[in-house]
């Protein structure tokens, strides 16, 4: 991960990540969907930590959407889907690619 950053860096561009969204837990069985939500948070914190550190810019989309807004237990809708797109609009505006 850290040299993908470099390397991006290196080309004169800022590297952009993107957090894991969690799961539908509606759609799963518990069994299921316990262990799974919890490995894809604590990613998604590993991850956060990561870029907060070393000052990377994240899309954290973790927790921004409902069940309601996923089609299956993995897949957004199209509301989830503007909802991730709002929240990857967010971050790209605040990032200033290097001259």
């Amino acid at each position: 991960l850290d040299r993908m950053v470099e390397a991006i860096g290196h080309w004169g561009r800022t590297a952009i990540l993107l957090g894991l969204l969690h799961v539908n837990g509606s759609k799963l069985p518990r069994e299921e969907f316990e262990p799974l939500h919890r490995m894809l948070a604590d990613h998604n914190d590993r991850l956060g930590r990561h870029c907060r550190e070393y000052h990377i810019p994240i899309v954290e989309v973790w927790g921004k959407l409902r069940d309601e807004h996923f089609a299956d237990p993995f897949h957004s809708n199209d509301e989830g889907a503007r909802i991730i797109a709002e929240e990857v609009f967010r971050v790209l505006s605040g990032v200033r690619e290097a001259p």
